[in-house]
């Protein structure tokens, strides 16, 4: 497509697709060995150009810290404004919603004195921001990023910031003051005239608390219950926190909490109980991340705790329908399992290795460790029962190599594309997928360990990247504002009659699998400030058979999606109140209250002939349902 900035006919490359949302999406812009990346907008841009060029004026002097506009894209053909060009972020920024998940933080190597530390640059950035007359408004951990090997942050989204008389005109409930909710209660985001509302710098550090908070305990700071108050909205406006004497949370989240210091949780309650809305202490977060101990249970404690909130707070746990079996232990966190019927298997992080544990289902049979690879900012592992696919990202290519987890021997090595930012691979039963000049290659390797490349489908060049889906692999295509899915395998390929997203729409994270002849795909969207979770259970010929959008806040969970399983038709995951089975052809929810100790949200679980395997912090349990 062609487009002119700067007075400059430029030529764009659709497939260069960096990012989609709900109202845009962002592409790479390679010239003359310079990157940035051009934000084009789905509807007119007319009415955005006076606050476009306010940013473009202050960008500046806020380089390193916000990608804010640096110049106006007219179309060549109308001359009209559909979007503006920023600097390309360089690899390796994450949401800051993912510091929420303990499964995330093992597989980077983020301890809590690293997460103060981000946390504390985050509070910095939002000082210079504010210094330069900007207010973020709609401030959440999905426009916040954060680079786990350095702790360097970033602002995105950057067009929708409040300066002068130029308002921010969306907001996000999970992240909203509620001194700026609007009338309806059951609506906080809409205001009262329709008009947007006006932010402030207190807003800001509220908003900020908020992040703070999930990402050092991993809990909305208006999470767990609360009889008189059972929605997060209402217990936002009565200011009743998970600090507040009778709100119920979780035992291991109560004690990642108290593992605080005692600074800190006076700090979050003016915040989440008085309404304070002054600028949160930053010395208070950098005075926390000194002399942090770690507990032989796991549990970080800050300096000053001489007890262990954890091992005093637990007693006889109540075994009730499910038993547990410890199956190994790791000096790092464990952050990803697999197994089948003979055997099992769990990544951890420690120090700089990446270490595979493995196991058979037999009992008293030994357990080995391997090396499968060496930790690193731009590796990334996946996992199976025998076998790991390790990617280290290299430009706009990865080179993948498949490691024998029975001997840590490198079977194969080979290079992937990298799509929307990340290499483009996957690990199944028994194969791995990568993608070389849009033709998606599984790769399997015989009884002899040598490995076999063949050819399975054709999808369009670095703009597609790929689910595991039981014996094969869904490759999901995002193209200018649509995204197609193709179930991929040996057996035949289907298009996956996936439903579009509603205008305005946005995906936060997709959790794909597929067993048999069913396929589900599970996103989390955001709406006009709402979360949801759209739910499609799909056939093997691609036919939609169930079709469901609930509110995040009304479903059994809430958001939580990734790390589960897919068998027999359902989706078991770990949540808050335990594990939850979700049945998406009657839209039922089972939960077990008795895993509810066992777990916490999104980690990862793997189903085996004993019982479902849970990876949490340093322990590898196997739990049985009765």
């Amino acid at each position: 497509m062609r487009v002119v900035i700067g007075g400059k006919r430029v030529r764009l490359d659709p497939r260069k697709v960096l990012g989609e949302g709900g109202e845009a999406t962002v592409l790479l812009w390679a010239e003359r060995g310079a990157r940035r990346a051009v934000k084009l907008y789905k509807a007119d841009a007319a009415q955005r150009l006076p606050k476009l060029s306010a940013l473009v004026a202050v960008g500046p002097a806020l380089d390193g810290i916000a990608v804010l506009p640096q110049a106006i894209v007219h179309d060549e053909a109308t001359g009209a404004a559909i979007g503006f060009t920023m600097p390309a972020l360089e690899p390796g920024f994450e949401p800051f919603a993912l510091l929420s998940r303990e499964s995330f933080c093992a597989a980077a190597g983020l301890d809590l004195a690293r997460l103060l530390a981000a946390v504390h640059r985050l509070g910095y950035a939002v000082r210079r921001l504010h210094d330069a007359g900007i207010v973020v408004g709609d401030f959440n951990d999905q426009n916040e990023l954060v680079r786990p090997s350095d702790g360097a942050v970033a602002f995105i989204d950057c067009d929708s910031f409040q300066l002068a008389n130029l308002p921010c005109e969306v907001s996000t409930e999970a992240f909203l003051d509620p001194l700026l909710y609007g009338p309806d209660a059951a609506h906080p985001c809409a205001t009262a005239d329709g008009a947007p509302r006006w932010f402030g710098r207190g807003s800001d550090w509220y908003s900020f608390a908020v992040i703070a908070f999930r990402s050092l305990t991993g809990v909305h700071p208006y999470g767990g219950t609360d009889a008189a108050h059972p929605t997060l909205a209402s217990r936002a406006r009565a200011g009743r926190s998970v600090l507040s004497r009778g709100v119920v949370v979780p035992p291991k989240t109560r004690s990642r909490i108290e593992a605080l210091s005692d600074s800190l949780l006076d700090g979050f309650a003016r915040v989440f109980e008085a309404h304070d809305r002054r600028p949160f202490s930053l010395d208070d977060l950098r005075s926390a991340s000194v002399g942090i101990r770690r507990c032989s249970c796991g549990l970080e404690l800050a300096a000053g705790r001489r007890a262990c909130p954890r091992c005093t707070a637990a007693g006889p746990v109540r075994a009730g329908r499910v038993s547990t079996e410890t199956l190994a232990s790791s000096d790092g966190g464990f952050f990803a399992v697999a197994a089948d019927a003979t055997r099992w298997s769990a990544l951890s992080r420690e120090g700089r290795d990446v270490v595979a544990t493995i196991g058979s289902w037999g009992r008293g049979d030994s357990v080995r460790r391997v090396v499968a690879a060496a930790a690193g900012p731009d590796t990334l592992v996946r996992l199976a029962p025998v076998m790991a696919a390790v990617c280290t990202r290299s430009g706009d290519f990865a080179t993948l190599v498949l490691v024998d987890l029975s001997s840590g021997v490198r079977v194969s090595e080979s290079t992937t594309e990298v799509a929307m930012g990340a290499p483009a691979f996957e690990l199944g039963d028994g194969c791995a997928y990568r993608i070389a000049k849009g033709t998606v290659i599984e790769l399997r390797a015989d009884v002899h360990g040598r490995v076999e490349e063949v050819p399975i489908g054709s999808v369009v060049s670095e703009q597609t990247v790929l689910h595991r889906a039981g014996r094969g692999v869904v490759a999901v295509t995002a193209v200018l504002g649509r995204r197609s899915y193709q179930w991929l395998g040996r057996s035949g390929n289907v298009e996956l009659d996936v439903p579009s997203l509603d205008p305005g729409e946005a995906l936060i994270t997709e959790w794909i699998a597929a067993e048999g002849d069913l396929a589900i795909v599970l996103r989390h969207t955001l709406l006009g400030g709402v979360e949801h979770v759209r739910t499609t259970l799909l056939d093997r010929r691609g036919t939609r058979l169930r079709d469901r959008v609930e509110a995040a806040s009304a479903r059994r969970g809430g958001a939580a999606l990734q790390g589960g399983v897919f068998s027999r038709g359902r989706v078991l995951v770990a949540t808050d109140i335990g594990l939850v089975r979700h049945d998406p052809r009657t839209a039922d929810a089972v939960p077990f209250a008795d895993t509810e100790p066992h777990v916490v949200a999104e980690c990862p679980l793997a189903a085996g002939p004993r019982g479902v395997l849970v990876a949490l912090g340093s322990k590898l349990q196997l739990l049985s349902l009765a």
